[in-house]
């Protein structure tokens, strides 16, 4: 801005894109991130790093932990081990597993496990839907799927 007088003013203002790709500096940002949380720093601190050092979000003008943990996830950096290696038990199928043997989405059994379709309780130990891992198993899946029965127990 040139004020009366020819005195000037230099205003910085960040204009809001819709994604990171039209933000300056994000492969700067991205190796940044995959360094910070390759040391084990968490998501809010590293968003807070960011921002301290002039980088932002798109739409804000700030780094969002939700920023550096898209960035992160895509990158296929993982904060808990699980996240990137499916549960195996031993002798059992988890619910994900029938699900994609079955070839239906996983929401559809949770549905009818929700519904009482299927009665089935979780694991105590592991928190998870543990099915035997037995060729009827898959075959009482299957009579749900296309309508035979009315419910299913395990």
């Amino acid at each position: 801005m040139v004020w009366r007088g020819g005195e000037t003013t230099t205003l910085s203002i960040p204009v809001p894109v819709g994604s990171l790709k039209d933000l300056a500096g994000v492969p700067e940002m991205e190796r940044i991130i995959l360094e910070r949380s390759k040391q084990g720093i968490t998501d809010e601190v590293i968003a807070d790093e960011l921002t301290a050092a002039g980088y932002r979000s798109p739409m804000h003008s700030f780094v969002l932990p939700s920023t550096v943990r898209i960035i992160r996830l895509r990158h296929r950096q993982f904060l808990v081990r699980h996240q990137s290696h499916p549960r195996h038990v031993e002798g059992c199928l988890t619910l994900t597993q029938i699900a994609k043997l079955l070839d239906v989405a996983p929401h559809w059994i949770y549905d009818r496990i929700n519904n009482g379709t299927i009665e089935v309780t979780k694991d105590p130990a592991r928190k998870l839907y543990l099915f035997p891992d037995e060729p009827a198993t898959l075959d009482g899946f299957k009579q749900p799927v296309t309508g035979e029965i009315k419910t299913l127990r395990f």
